[in-house]
């Protein structure tokens, strides 16, 4: 695309794509993203941008983590009436006690199906304060809740066959014996 650009910036590459709508008022602009080591890694995440923009699945580069996400985002957006008082209660409890002392610090963009994986395996195996794990009926409502948080944040690589939409475990592979199904 006319306007797009590589450059180096210290020891590392940086690509720019010029141009991109803002989601809030649809003004174009610039977005960038470094850290690369060679011309040639930064041409190529370049290109992989340029074609996810084109397609309509283009994430722009972030730092939000999990629980910065959640907590100041998205659990103030759906309080109720937008979910039920007692669903909006339950997911606050799942966020502060488990998802942010585990996955908070992660960035969002950084999430991965593997990442996730390991957290319902922990949860079901010793996430009380007695050693024990959650019920998988518990750990299903957290995965349905993480499933619906960052749906329309969620980068398309996270698209994977377990859950369908997401790469999660599928919900009713969640068993307290058998661990987690790959």
């Amino acid at each position: 695309m006319p306007g797009d650009w590589t450059r180096k910036r210290g020891s590392t590459w940086t690509w720019y794509i010029e141009d991109v709508p803002d989601p809030r008022t649809g003004r174009p602009r610039q977005v960038s993203k470094g850290g690369f080591r060679t011309r040639k890694e930064a041409r190529d995440a370049l290109l992989e941008a340029q074609a996810a923009l084109r397609s309509g699945t283009f994430v722009e580069p972030s730092k939000r983590t999990v629980g910065s996400y959640l907590l100041e985002e998205w659990l103030p957006e759906n309080q109720p009436p937008r979910l039920r008082p007692s669903s909006y209660a339950n997911y606050t409890i799942y966020t502060r006690t488990h998802v942010v002392p585990r996955l908070g610090d992660i960035e969002l963009q950084r999430l991965t199906p593997s990442t996730l994986s390991g957290f319902y395996r922990a949860l079901l195996t010793d996430a009380r304060r007695d050693g024990q794990g959650l019920a998988p009926k518990t750990v299903r409502n957290i995965h349905a809740m993480l499933h619906r948080a960052p749906s329309r944040r969620r980068p398309p690589r996270l698209s994977g066959p377990q859950c369908g939409r997401c790469g999660h475990p599928a919900a009713g592979s969640l068993s307290r014996d058998a661990g987690l199904d790959p």
